[in-house]
């Protein structure tokens, strides 16, 4: 598993691997637009299903304008987010690609990009009061740690390969890390709602990284028209979409307290731009 909601991605899989397969460097697209692009697309697919979850499973005084609302709202604040995860792949690949080993070196600074996250969460393992109680348990969480980033460092290099290899052979593996998405995604609102805010925090970053990735395996060569007009139209509907949770109470409720990966974009956004949230 990797995680990006805090920043690092798994820009694993980047250099001569990012480039058509068989090796060559493709004389149409770039790599590092393909990134951006997948980044904003799977991230409008992250919100939009994220919204619609919320929808169906049904949000009091919430009417249809309003629902449809929602998951534009969200669709947009998570396409920003995708954005920023893809452009830090992007720049991961730029650095790995001027190396001697480029998989080797991306799947190192997927591994640095992640390590917040992923220490973050082998210590949070451990801050119940019962669990606080196991004997060594800041050691298993030392070695918990570890054996994430390693994890990360092997899953990136796979993916790498992935990237290489022929158009069938992607579209299984981003079939396979869609169907992940959707596990993450249906774990995060199903396990422990409301609890242990740590756990759900990897549950969001996993389903739009996951989702990012499966994006990447189909988008192959960015364009730049392509990606400078995904970048504005997600810019302004991210814009626009602050706006209209200012002016209704019940959409800034169902966006606040009834979605799990736009709550945390709202959250992580300026003051300024933050609507004030609504208590149920």
């Amino acid at each position: 598993m990797a995680a990006g909601g805090g920043g690092g991605a798994p820009s694993g899989a980047t250099g001569p691997s990012d480039d058509v397969p068989g090796g060559g460097r493709s004389r149409v697209g770039c790599p590092a637009l393909s990134w951006l692009e997948s980044g904003i697309l799977a991230g409008a697919l992250a919100g939009a299903l994220d919204a619609s979850g919320a929808v169906v499973r049904g949000i009091g005084g919430l009417s249809s304008g309003h629902a449809v609302a929602l998951v534009a709202v969200a669709a947009s604040l998570i396409a920003v987010a995708g954005g920023i995860l893809g452009a830090l792949c992007a720049a991961g690949g730029w650095i790995a690609g001027r190396t001697r080993e480029p998989s080797r070196v991306a799947a190192v600074l997927a591994a640095l990009g992640v390590a917040p996250l992923v220490v973050y969460d082998a210590f949070a393992l451990f801050t119940g009061h019962q669990a606080a109680a196991v004997p060594g348990h800041a050691a298993i969480s030392v070695v918990l740690a570890l054996a994430g980033l390693g994890a990360v460092f092997a899953l990136s290099r796979g993916y790498g390969r992935r990237l290489a290899a022929t158009r069938a052979r992607r579209a299984l593996g981003a079939v396979a890390l869609l169907l992940l998405a959707f596990g993450c995604q249906l774990a995060n609102r199903s396990i422990l709602p409301r609890l242990y805010g740590w756990f759900h925090l990897t549950l969001a970053a996993a389903t739009l990284i996951l989702l990012v990735l499966s994006v990447r395996l189909i988008v192959v060569r960015g364009r730049r028209w392509r990606a400078a007009l995904l970048t504005v139209a997600a810019v302004v509907a991210c814009w626009l979409s602050t706006g209209e949770l200012r002016g209704s109470q019940v959409l800034r409720y169902a966006a606040h307290e009834r979605t799990a990966l736009a709550s945390l974009a709202l959250r992580a956004l300026p003051t300024a731009m933050r609507p004030t949230a609504v208590a149920a």
